[in-house]
């Protein structure tokens, strides 16, 4: 396996991470540590995310996903899988 340059793994030394945002930044005075994110302006940006805080599928999205994977455990196809999904959809656009 080949392993990356010493100056590239510590290149991140140092760099701050938003939770909020997913930005990566240095920050202008190493000594000091910022208040806010520097693209997203969060005063949480070190907070990480609560599993509350994410966005859950809705009840749609939950029987499309359970519907995909009852296909796939019964040895469909990814296709057949799809087919269905598309099927269903066009079934509830059109009020049925």
């Amino acid at each position: 396996m080949t392993q990356k340059p010493k100056q590239i793994q510590e290149s991140h030394e140092g760099q701050l991470f938003c939770h909020r945002c997913g930005f990566r930044w240095f920050p202008k005075n190493p000594t000091k540590v910022p208040t806010v994110c520097a693209r997203c302006k969060s005063p949480r940006w070190q907070t990480p995310r609560s599993i509350s805080e994410l966005e859950t599928p809705t009840r749609q999205e939950q029987d499309a996903l359970d519907n995909y994977l009852l296909v796939m455990r019964q040895g469909g196809t990814v296709a057949r899988a799809v087919r269905l999904l598309v099927d269903e959809a066009a079934k509830k656009g059109a009020g049925g």
